[in-house]
């Protein structure tokens, strides 16, 4: 968005969060959203600055994921990552896209 198309409401309302995936984001949902005992797929990562670290612990397109449990206050999430369990604050996984199946 350059700063003229500041001023048009019309342009701040399409604005859609980038990902570095070719799936839109309409068809995935953060990883953070899904209840335990839930699986999914990574279909990408958000542009929330941690996808470097995501794939240095093992977060990889394709890979299946399960939402094992929460921590207390929500704020930790265990995951199981292909055949690894791993332990993600809410906002890394706010950062890991999922899609069913």
């Amino acid at each position: 968005m350059t700063f003229d198309d500041a001023a048009d409401p019309a342009a701040l309302q399409t604005e859609q969060p980038e990902a570095s995936s070719s799936l839109t984001p309409a068809a995935s949902a953060p990883l953070s959203a899904l209840a335990p005992g839930a699986t999914a797929r990574v279909a990408g990562f958000a542009a929330n600055g941690f996808e470097a670290s995501l794939r240095e612990i093992g977060f990889a397109e394709g890979d299946e994921v399960e939402v094992m449990r929460r921590g207390p206050y929500g704020d930790v999430i265990a995951v199981r990552l292909e055949r690894a369990l791993v332990a993600v604050r809410r906002a890394e996984a706010d950062g890991v896209l999922v899609v069913s199946g």
